[in-house]
């Protein structure tokens, strides 16, 4: 499942929510409500790995960022995995690359914010197309 999640353009979280709407199935046995804490524990890794290397690598974050990344990395992790077993649950209502939009929108500020000293409530662009069509 992690191949090519590292140079994916949304990340690990994209290639993770096209591998669970591929085998929905398998999934809605693994992290649906009757999955258990082990299956959880496992994706949790999973999700993580990338999600560490890509925060903690040679370049990003900068010098002395004002959260540590490996703190950044569970967060994402963390919420990742939550997303993902809430539309497990959820019968795969969403297609898996709105998924991944919906993710990347909720995470990135939060991430990008606690690795930089970027204030993102200053710098909040136009509503998104997501936002004008309600």
């Amino acid at each position: 499942m992690t191949h090519g999640a590292d140079n994916h353009p949304s990340g690990p979280a994209a290639v993770l929510f096209a591998h669970a709407y591929q085998h929905r199935l398998v999934y809605r046995a693994l992290c649906g409500k009757q999955g258990g804490n082990v299956v959880h524990r496992h994706l949790h890794r999973l999700i993580g790995a990338p999600a560490t290397r890509n925060t903690c690598n040679h370049t990003w974050p900068p010098p002395d960022p004002p959260l540590p990344a490996d703190v950044v990395a569970e967060f994402y992790s963390s919420a990742t995995l939550g997303l993902l077993i809430w539309w497990v649950d959820h019968d795969f209502r969403y297609g898996p690359a709105r998924m991944a939009a919906m993710h990347h929108q909720l995470a990135a500020p939060g991430v990008i914010a606690a690795l930089t000293d970027l204030d993102i409530a200053a710098h909040r662009a136009t509503p998104t197309p997501a936002r004008r069509a309600r």
